[in-house]
């Protein structure tokens, strides 16, 4: 009997911990991958991003492709970043908060052109739900360039809720 209450206790204790995911942890999990990403392996982190539902995931991938993510080497935490000369002006991934800071210290983030193509596609199916009309038809723009049967389910998923 102790031993199933322990096991129910963790499993509570788990599915409590899941809640209080942050962005950032997501991106510690996979610091290395995100860091240096490849084509063939991005879809990972893709993946856990979308899934976590958290909101501020679309606008990281839009700051990932933008190549606006900067990465401190002495904690290994992950900012959205804007440089100012030797100066980055630095804001959370998660809060927003912003702050500044010597650039070095910091190592951006640079995925090459086939990595932002994957990020693309993923974040397409947040800008076709987005509240802007001008964002979900970019979003389709986006789709008309580079359309492919991945981003066919998030079309047809955003149909229902279009106003337009």
């Amino acid at each position: 009997m102790l031993r199933v209450l322990i096991g129910l206790l963790w499993i509570l204790t788990s599915v409590g911990a899941a809640h209080a995911q942050t962005l950032q942890s997501i991106l510690q999990i996979h610091a290395e991958e995100v860091a240096k990403p490849s084509r063939n392996s991005v879809g990972i982190v893709l993946d856990e991003l979308v899934a976590s539902g958290l909101p501020q995931a679309p606008v990281f991938l839009e700051q990932w492709s933008e190549r606006n993510i900067w990465q401190d080497d002495a904690s290994g935490t992950f900012f959205i970043a804007i440089e100012d000369g030797e100066t980055l002006a630095l804001q959370d991934i998660d809060t927003g908060a912003e702050t500044s800071a010597p650039a070095d210290g910091y190592t951006q983030i640079r995925p090459n052109g086939g990595v932002r193509r994957v990020i693309g596609t993923a974040l397409v199916q947040f800008q076709l739900s987005d509240p802007d009309p001008a964002r979900r038809l970019s979003a389709l723009d986006s789709i008309a360039r580079r359309g492919g049967a991945d981003q066919l389910a998030p079309l047809i998923a955003s149909l229902d809720g279009e106003p337009d």
